[in-house]
């Protein structure tokens, strides 16, 4: 899916209405460059009333497919998420509902898959058209930078980001590397979320690469109202793991708020509660 910043037909209104003024880019426009595009080449020739949809969707084929139907029985991910940026009706309003969509069909309505010719093929178009955001919610997972032994597919997206146009990538479709994990329910941990499944083209330079969070919740302390802090956990030298929150008596989902102060040598801090005062020996340590 890719977007002109000015501003399909289907069976949403939002794809329908339009608030834009100008168009980015036109029927005309589309025509007289139609032939360079990798479209035309694939099926042999087109005409711009083949893949002119209407003002608001001025260019669509199915890479896939090939055929200029965009329309997908297969999966309507791709509609989602044109609606969430460009969608217009009475129900929804887009992030960008002045912006034109350019509908590039890359997954197939026959094999459950996208193969990197016709991602490519897609993109190159991208830049023939002009278009300004070209937004791809799919990956490979745990990408390289760089692809050593694919100059063409390196060339691609080098013309991308040589004409300036915003790329923007699904970080990973394939979760993240605590994928599997017994105790934490297959969520990394809030406190370490390096869990490093980043997929291609998401690392590729010309992109920018887009992920939420789901984490597990882990313990933590609140400083001067606000700040979160986070930390890792000490051993004895035993090597045994201190349990902070229990040597402190502070159960699961329980929450206690306490004085603390900068210490640089050995004194009396005081630590209270609702019930308690304690008074405990510290040694050049900070509370």
């Amino acid at each position: 899916m890719m977007m002109k910043d000015k501003v399909v037909n289907g069976p949403h209104n939002a794809a329908h209405r339009s608030l834009y003024h100008a168009l980015g880019l036109t029927y005309e426009e589309v025509a007289k460059v139609l032939d360079q595009t990798q479209a035309y080449a694939l099926a042999g020739g087109l005409s711009v009333d083949d893949v002119y949809i209407n003002e608001k969707v001025p260019f669509g084929y199915d890479y896939a497919d090939n055929d200029p139907d965009v329309y997908s029985t297969h999966n309507n991910h791709g509609t989602h998420v044109s609606g969430v940026i460009v969608g217009q009706d009475d129900v929804i309003t887009g992030v960008a509902p002045n912006a034109q969509l350019v509908s590039m069909k890359i997954f197939s309505d026959v094999v459950d898959t996208a193969r990197a010719s016709w991602i490519l093929s897609a993109l190159e178009d991208c830049v023939v058209l002009g278009v300004d955001v070209i937004n791809m919610s799919l990956g490979t997972a745990c990408g390289f930078s760089r692809e050593s032994d694919e100059e063409i597919m390196n060339g691609v997206y080098d013309k991308i980001r040589d004409a300036g146009i915003s790329l923007m990538v699904a970080a990973s479709n394939s979760y993240s590397s605590a994928y599997g994990s017994e105790s934490n329910g297959n969520l990394g941990l809030t406190s370490n979320p390096d869990t490093g499944t980043v997929g291609s083209p998401a690392t590729y330079s010309a992109s920018l690469a887009v992920a939420s969070v789901s984490g597990k919740k882990e313990n933590y302390m609140l400083a001067n109202g606000d700040q979160v802090v986070f930390f890792i956990k000490s051993f004895s030298t035993s090597a045994e793991e201190y349990d902070f929150f229990a040597m402190m008596n502070i159960k699961a989902g329980e929450k206690k708020t306490y004085e603390y102060v900068t210490v640089y040598s050995t004194c009396i801090c005081v630590v209270k509660n609702e019930r308690d005062i304690v008074f405990v020996n510290v040694d050049n340590k900070i509370f």
